[in-house]
């Protein structure tokens, strides 16, 4: 983050601050009425976070359900040659539960 100017905190309430006269503060280089900044401040945002933002929100623009691979499913299911591995699907159990097996 790239802050160019900032206001002085201290200086809030016209440089009367717990007896601090408007001379001192002149002296310390304050004035009662400090004009602000017409700028403002900037933010930069690099590249990993604008690829992650991207990334945010095709992930919430995508289906949570898959129809496609679902119709697929049912009609293997419908005409019985539904057949799945269970040593495979055993091992991704495993593999991404990995922490459940932890002792």
């Amino acid at each position: 983050m790239d802050i160019q100017q900032l206001t002085n905190a201290m200086d809030a309430y016209g440089g009367n601050v717990a007896g601090t006269t408007n001379e001192t503060a002149q002296r310390r280089g304050r004035t009662s009425n400090a004009a602000t900044s017409a700028q403002g401040d900037t933010v930069q945002v690099s590249q990993d976070g604008q690829l992650l933002n991207v990334a945010r929100k095709a992930a919430q623009e995508a289906p949570d359900v898959r129809a496609e691979k679902v119709e697929q499913l049912r009609a293997e299911i419908a005409n019985g040659t539904y057949a799945r591995d269970s040593r495979m699907i055993a091992a991704g159990l495993v593999r991404e539960e990995a922490a459940l097996f932890k002792i």
